[in-house]
């Protein structure tokens, strides 16, 4: 078998299994998670190879070369990141301290767990969100070595099948509880937990083993060999393309991944080239590098306001430098290269992970603060259960009482006061809305508030999809889903199509995930009038006083503001509705006149009549089949002296009426007072500058389309009529 260092292939799988996870990491690619599957694979097939090439395997030596090359770039990084993160005040992360022993520790991975973050969710909140995954590679580090040492003794002394059968069956077993899990919609646990994420290692150690005691399996010639190795990676490459994560065919995905990368490493145990390209050969040896660095730089890019398109290029041309200095310093830390230049880098890196490692021990630990906030929020989210159920059980609201309060109210600002107290508001939230849910049920009594800690904009469009199927959305909802996560233009906008024409009352972040969040969001709501911003962030500005220490959870004074603040808002918005109801009867009443049809026209009107009336109800028909200029004329100026003509005019006649173009001037002219519709079907050209005149270019589409016409090229067939009657609609603003 070759030794590991001549697998040169195997560059080539880290090369892209690493560019897959960078792009995913930097929202281009949806399927790039998989690559840790590869990385995984790859990881279990070298650690058994690196065992069993030994015939006296050193945990001591073994042991030290993880340090080295593992855990000890770990370290350089994590406090590299904290000295660099220590140089912007403005970014606040609580969990420092906790999460940074979490990764030092190598346990970041149950850490992630416990602090309920979701790797999928694409938002930010500390740049150690993908040491879930050196975690998990350290902890089989340590135990695997033991495992190999077993299982190699069981092979000399019983078969030599024993341990590639026991490392099949521990893989096949973690691959069940992974997709069990998945089933049980506990997806993160799936990911992030050891043995769930199992099975690629050992199914790579497997493959090790299948290698060191039987052969690869692959075809005998060469050439072909060359080929199916190139059809597999760009394989792997297809699925990091286009198999994202939002579905519950993950396991699947992680599965045919793992499958792939274990035949990619067959053929490329078997190619003979020993020289890598140098290029190629750096990468390979960066990639440990490039996936320790690139959340803390993605994590430092967010808060710039940058556009994407030069966010991202730039984004990863710091990764890349980053990287190749790291890498550079480490082979001065290995004595390969001692060049004054890698020294240089190598000192500076040092000094900045010893100043980041003061930077942790002297952070200062806010769990307790914290742990007082988490009971609140238990607190107030056990109040929220025995609400619910005082609401389920009122669930029958009174319209008509609703419609009494409008119809009755004498004072407007009296009216909104007890409108608001029987108001049945629904609010779906996060922890910010925990925090004031208490004074929430005493400004609103009959309200129903459902609220979670970490709840992001994606979970809370679930809730009120559910809500809806249930009949339980009322017709005011209060949402507080800003804080955690991206912002999404696609999310809100199938947020506003379940709300429909609801009244929402959305509160916009202080310390949202994404610190662009409130001003894409503020455009957004710009198009739909229905949607009410809740100002916190102008209201809260320069009052630290009003949040704990993460300057996001409101206490003391803070929540009795911000409880005003969705009060008022509310209560603004149904008093300038209120006040524009009292014109609504009037105004409702001159539209209604505005949008009525006096229809004038011959057998064109009358073949497409069935269609316009069902389009047109508010519509006076005057139908003629022998109408001339002259009796059109004639009716037009009769029904205008006794004002029996609608607001506007619709004149639609085929060329049997064979009017002019100096005829209609003259009819133009006797409208001057109504908005006049004149459809041409004719082709005569008809071009009128009044402002009170809209041409209908027909005869375009008849031209365009046979079909439209009859055989005897004159009356329109059904689709003519079909087309006809939208194009008006489209002309008059009928929808």
């Amino acid at each position: 078998m070759k030794k590991t260092r001549n697998i040169v292939k195997i560059d080539y799988i880290r090369i892209i299994s690493c560019i897959g996870v960078l792009l995913y990491h930097l929202g281009i690619l949806k399927g790039g998670y998989l690559a840790v599957c590869t990385f995984f694979v790859v990881s279990g097939y070298l650690s058994a190879v690196s065992f069993l090439k030994r015939k006296q395997f050193s945990f001591k030596e073994y042991y030290l070369s993880r340090l080295l090359n593992i855990y000890l770039p770990l370290l350089v990084v994590t406090f590299s990141t904290i000295a660099l993160v220590s140089l912007f005040p403005d970014i606040v992360w609580v969990n420092l301290k906790k999460e940074t022993t979490s990764v030092i520790l190598g346990y970041n991975n149950y850490w992630q767990i416990a602090a309920n973050l979701d790797y999928f969710t694409r938002h930010i909140s500390s740049p150690f969100m993908h040491m879930w995954y050196i975690a998990i590679l350290l902890q089989y580090d340590l135990i695997f070595p033991l495992i190999y040492t077993v299982l190699r003794n069981a092979s000399r002394k019983v078969s030599k099948l024993i341990p590639i059968a026991a490392l099949g069956v521990a893989g096949i077993i973690s691959f069940i509880v992974f997709c069990i899990r998945i089933g049980n919609e506990d997806v993160m646990f799936a990911y992030y937990s050891s043995f769930s994420r199992l099975f690629s290692f050992v199914f790579g150690a497997m493959l090790g083993f299948i290698h060191a005691y039987i052969k690869p399996i692959v075809l005998k010639d060469k050439n072909i060999s060359k080929i199916a190795f190139n059809i597999y990676l760009i394989l792997l490459a297809i699925m990091f393309v286009f198999f994202g994560s939002g579905n519950k065919n993950i396991g699947l995905y992680m599965l045919l991944t793992t499958i792939v990368s274990m035949r990619l490493i067959d053929y490329a145990v078997v190619d003979k080239e020993t020289k890598s390209n140098i290029y190629v050969k750096l990468l390979s040896g960066m990639s440990y590098d490039i996936y320790l660095l690139q959340y803390p730089v993605i994590f430092l890019f967010q808060n710039m306001k940058i556009t994407p398109f030069i966010k991202v290029p730039l984004m990863i041309i710091c990764i890349l430098i980053l990287s190749f200095i790291f890498f550079e310093a480490r082979s001065v830390m290995k004595m390969r290269k001692k060049d004054p230049i890698r020294i240089i880098m190598c000192i500076l890196i040092v000094i900045s992970s010893v100043f980041g490692a003061y930077k942790y021990i002297t952070a200062e630990d806010h769990s307790a603060e914290m742990k007082d906030l988490e009971e609140k929020l238990n607190e107030n989210q056990k109040l929220i259960e025995e609400k619910n159920k005082e609401f389920l059980n009122n669930e029958k609201a009174d319209q008509d009482e609703w419609s009494q309060t409008l119809q009755n109210m004498e004072n407007e600002e009296e009216a909104v006061s007890e409108m608001l107290k029987k108001l049945k508001i629904v609010g779906v939230g996060d922890s910010i809305l925990l925090d004031v849910v208490d004074k929430l049920y005493e400004k609103f009594p009959d309200g129903y508030f459902d609220c979670k800690i970490s709840r992001s904009l994606y979970a809370g469009e679930e809730i009120l999809r559910d809500l809806k199927a249930e009949g339980k959305l009322s017709n005011t909802l209060l949402l507080c889903l800003a804080n955690n996560g991206d912002y999404s233009t696609s999310i809100n906008e199938e947020l506003m199509n379940i709300v429909e024409d609801r009244d929402v009352f959305w509160i916009n972040a202080v310390g949202a995930d994404d610190p662009e969040f409130n001003e894409r969001f503020a455009k957004f709501a710009e198009n739909y009038p229905n949607l009410h911003i809740i100002d916190w962030v102008s209201v809260s500005e320069g009052h630290p006083e009003y949040f704990y220490y993460d300057n996001i959870h409101v206490m003391g004074e803070g929540v009795d503001v911000l409880s005003d603040t969705i009060y008022q808002t509310i209560y603004n918005t149904y008093l300038n509705k209120f006040a524009d109801e009292k014109n609504t009867t009037i105004q409702n009443h001159e539209n209604e006149l505005k949008s009525r049809i006096s229809f004038y026209g011959n057998d064109l009107l009358i073949n497409s009549y069935s269609y316009l009336s069902n389009i047109f109800d508010k519509a006076i028909y005057n139908i003629d089949s022998e109408y001339t200029y002259d009796s059109l004329y004639e009716a037009l100026n009769n029904d205008i002296k006794n004002k029996t003509v609608e607001a506007n005019i619709v004149l639609l006649f085929d060329k049997q009426a064979d009017i002019t173009v100096a005829q209609y001037k003259n009819l133009v002219d006797l409208c001057k007072d109504y908005e006049l519709y004149i459809c041409d079907t004719s082709g005569k050209g008809l071009v009128f500058y009044d402002s009170h005149v809209t041409v209908i270019n027909f005869y375009q589409q008849l031209a365009d389309n046979e079909e439209y016409l009859m055989a005897d090229k004159q009356h329109l067939s059904d689709e003519g009529n079909k087309a006809l009657s939208n194009t008006l609609a489209d002309a008059l603003r009928v929808h």
